[in-house]
């Protein structure tokens, strides 16, 4: 068994009237160390993170090639963690937030009701982005340990701003559409949005429910 206490930082106590604020001020100091990664819990560094290859089926857009440094630098600043209701919530937030990408293709799409083709360099840059979870807990017992099953929640992100630039990407109607897209980024980014609360959930919600189910609840948490 890893000893989790070791590879990590002082415990929370369960019994904690003030639990949310400890685990906030907890989790701010983890969140780096999980970002570069824990061989012994089988998970891989995600600083950077690479994505070979993403898609958003709403834009018929695929990204190759997609890559992110900025998972580690992630704030908690709200946490509810309640055994007895069976509930969690938390509230990340981050500054910056950009997505490159080697390469994207669109052919034949409908961007904002324009008709575009594309090929090329992608960025996207989110500004004050702010990412909400909510979810449940479950405790089961394994081998004498009472562990924790952090179920599949759901995960929303709202953005400040956000600026995205597309290279080589045109339209029959003779727009300069990342232009147009600047002009009306908060339409993308609805359309966007899937696909990005999506790989948020695979990169922050899952990290988390790999500990849980790896170390025994008193190993996480003091009484």
């Amino acid at each position: 068994m890893v000893d989790f206490s070791a590879s990590f930082i002082p415990k929370c106590s369960l019994s904690d009237p003030n639990l949310g604020d400890c685990i906030k001020e907890k989790a701010n100091i983890a969140i780096p160390i999980i970002a570069k990664g824990i061989p012994e819990f089988g998970m891989p560094s995600v600083s950077p993170l690479l994505i070979p290859e993403a898609k958003s089926e709403v834009l018929n857009i695929v990204w190759y090639g997609v890559t992110n440094d900025d998972l580690k630098d992630f704030k908690v600043t709200k946490a509810s963690f309640d055994i007895k209701t069976g509930k969690v919530d938390f509230t990340i937030h981050l500054d910056r937030l950009q997505v490159l990408a080697q390469n994207y293709t669109i052919t034949g799409g409908i961007l904002l009701g324009l008709p575009v083709t594309g090929y090329g360099k992608y960025n996207l840059t989110a500004v004050g982005v702010t990412v909400n979870y909510s979810g449940d807990i479950k405790t089961y017992e394994k081998d004498g340990d009472t562990y924790v099953d952090l179920v599949q929640g759901k995960i929303s992100s709202e953005t400040e701003r956000g600026y995205y630039r597309f290279e080589n990407i045109r339209s029959t109607e003779e727009k300069d559409v990342n232009k147009y897209i600047d002009d009306h980024w908060q339409d993308y980014r609805k359309k966007v949005k899937p696909a990005l609360d999506f790989y948020l959930t695979k990169y922050v919600h899952n990290p988390f429910a790999k500990i849980f189910s790896s170390v025994p609840l008193n190993k996480i948490f003091l009484p």
